[in-house]
């Protein structure tokens, strides 16, 4: 390979509306230890004071760059990671949990899309309104956008028309399985 390897920053912020987000923090470990496995990149996770420890246990060798806020809310985690993405200067940021921050980023983004369901389901006029501007930013500032499902890419391009062609299905992965263990099935009549 001529020339230094590309800077690829993940974000592995935990996100503020913790309790969907099980599954996208799964995701997120999982392409972290993938992309740590390759010697064509450099990789930089973005990392809060929640997760720092997590990645540390990991053992990988990305950098982990610490980029929490002081006063935990969703504008002043996405200015500090902002700020962190503009001094990294990667040549990729990847937001593998929705919304991009509102303030420009520096490079080429992806993102990944789990759902916009908030379009469909009942919410305040406030989160409705924060989530429709955040996505409709997020939609037209991304170099591609990530769906996690034919469904969901259905749904962002019926929202969001500027996605069309920019949008890729990628299905979650998953851990390895436990063995089967059938120890209380033998028990059962």
């Amino acid at each position: 390979m001529n020339g230094p390897q590309p800077l690829i920053a993940l974000d592995c912020v935990a996100p503020r509306d913790r309790g969907a987000f099980m599954g996208n923090a799964v995701q997120t470990r999982e392409l972290a230890r993938a992309l740590d496995r390759r010697d064509d990149l450099r990789l930089a996770l973005l990392v809060d004071p929640e997760t720092e420890q997590q990645y540390r246990q990991l053992g990988l060798r990305a950098r982990l760059v610490r980029c929490g806020s002081r006063w935990k809310n969703k504008l002043t985690d996405q200015l500090a990671i902002a700020r962190a993405v503009w001094r990294l200067r990667p040549a990729l940021y990847h937001k593998p949990n929705g919304q991009l921050p509102l303030v420009p980023l520096p490079g080429r983004v992806v993102v990944t899309i789990a759902d916009v369901n908030f379009r469909r389901l009942p919410c305040s006029s406030v989160a409705y309104a924060y989530k429709n501007i955040g996505y409709h930013r997020t939609i037209h500032r991304a170099a591609a956008i990530m769906c996690i499902s034919e469904f969901t890419r259905s749904e962002v391009h019926f929202f969001y028309p500027a996605a069309v062609g920019r949008t890729t299905v990628v299905h979650n992965g998953t851990t390895a399985l436990p063995s089967p263990d059938d120890s209380v099935a033998r028990t059962l009549p």
